[in-house]
């Protein structure tokens, strides 16, 4: 994340079934914008990303998202002022042996 976001807790869920060649997770991510943002970039090597909600804590809403190599841009809906931002963001990947 750039300078303007800041991680202040993560809550990770990830499914595993040892006969299947991939892995399922929801990523829970409060996060402290110090500006006004309409987008926040995160690492996302090796995922798949499948769905995306952001917004306050109670009232979020599904949102654009891009990925491009390791990257992922997250698309608000609509600007957020300084303060929290909740991320909730479903996920896939390979399992390695």
């Amino acid at each position: 994340m750039p300078h303007i976001a800041r991680p202040t807790r993560y809550n990770l869920e990830l499914t595993i079934l040892p006969d299947q060649p991939q892995f399922h997770g929801i990523a829970r991510i409060a996060i402290e914008l110090k500006e006004r943002s309409d987008t926040v970039w995160l690492n996302t090597k090796d995922l798949v990303i499948q769905d995306i909600e952001a917004g306050p804590a109670d009232a979020l809403k599904p949102v654009k998202w891009q990925t491009s190599g390791e990257f992922l841009k997250v698309e608000l809906s609509e600007p957020m002022a300084p303060g929290p931002l909740e991320l909730v963001i479903h996920y896939a990947g390979l399992l390695d042996d």
